[in-house]
């Protein structure tokens, strides 16, 4: 999966760029987007102090696929899926927020560490909140309907 996606092996893995919820947002089609998004389980973006706080224990990854700052072999740019992340290192179960995804994707369920194998036909179209065992990982890719 890795391999099969840019977004997951960035030639310059935010190399040089700021990554905390204060980092500036990139200029994406006539409008701005930034390159992760940190999120708290209620869905809402991190703020530099909540970045700083040691009482968070659990935390959202956004990574953006419209903002790899890449081009192929004939200058063209690269473009990829974006995917969330979720790590509940806490020794309870939490609930997570699932941020909207962009209009006409839904978020597909890839991993989620508290089953052998996802389905990969399952897509979460009107799931608004996903349960997560304690220390667990789920990771999800936005795709088309």
């Amino acid at each position: 999966m890795r391999l099969a996606h840019p977004n997951l092996h960035r030639r310059k893995f935010f190399q040089d760029r700021r990554i905390d919820p204060e980092a500036p947002d990139r200029q994406v089609d006539g409008g701005v987007e930034g390159d992760i998004l940190w999120l708290l389980p209620d869905g809402k973006e991190m703020t530099q102090q909540e970045w700083n706080a040691g009482w968070v224990r659990c935390i959202g990854l956004l990574l953006n696929g419209r903002t790899l700052d890449d081009v192929n072999a004939v200058g063209e740019p690269i473009l990829d899926s974006s995917f969330l992340l979720l790590f509940n290192p806490h020794h309870e179960p939490i609930r997570f927020t699932l941020p909207k995804p962009r209009p006409g994707m839904v978020w597909r369920l890839l991993i989620d560490t508290r089953v052998p194998a996802v389905d990969p036909a399952h897509k979460n179209r009107f799931r608004r909140f996903f349960p997560m065992i304690e220390r667990s990982l789920s990771v999800f890719q936005e795709v088309s309907f």
